[in-house]
């Protein structure tokens, strides 16, 4: 007796979608400190620099802004020049993760579209190593 063996298509293209995911993953965290906690600081210190970038005493209201204040003092820099460094690197960053997420989502769209484990294994045929050095990783 021969047992039929069924492959499960949708199991499949949840396996591969995780491993896209990861491997963006793994490209941001080339980019960010991938911590607990971490993200929520990059958001803060955003709204931090965006609001002292519009301050036009900022250096006084340096309590105002406690993230930018902390890394200012740290690198001996003025509240204006964090600032102003936070929300440029928040800017490329930008950039960069818009493209990541370009790739991501065409990736899923196409693995959602396969009909076949071939046209999945195709969908996901990227050089990883390519896509970072492209970014400039």
């Amino acid at each position: 007796m021969k047992l039929a063996m069924t492959f499960d298509l949708a199991a499949y293209k949840a396996e591969k979608v995780t491993e896209v995911n990861t491997q963006i993953g793994k490209i941001r965290s080339v980019y960010l400190t991938v911590i607990p906690g971490q993200e929520l600081t990059y958001l803060t210190k955003l709204q931090e620099a965006t609001t002292a970038l519009a301050d036009p005493n900022v250096e006084a209201h340096a309590d105002s802004y406690p993230l930018i204040r902390a890394e200012a003092e740290a690198k001996r820099q003025t509240i204006a020049a964090t600032a102003q460094v936070t929300k440029n690197t928040a800017d490329q960053w930008t950039l960069v993760n818009s493209k990541l997420e370009n790739l991501r989502y065409t990736l899923k769209v196409a693995i959602d579209a396969a009909k076949k484990r071939a046209e999945v294994d195709e969908a996901v045929q990227v050089d990883w190593a390519a896509i970072s050095a492209g970014l400039g990783a």
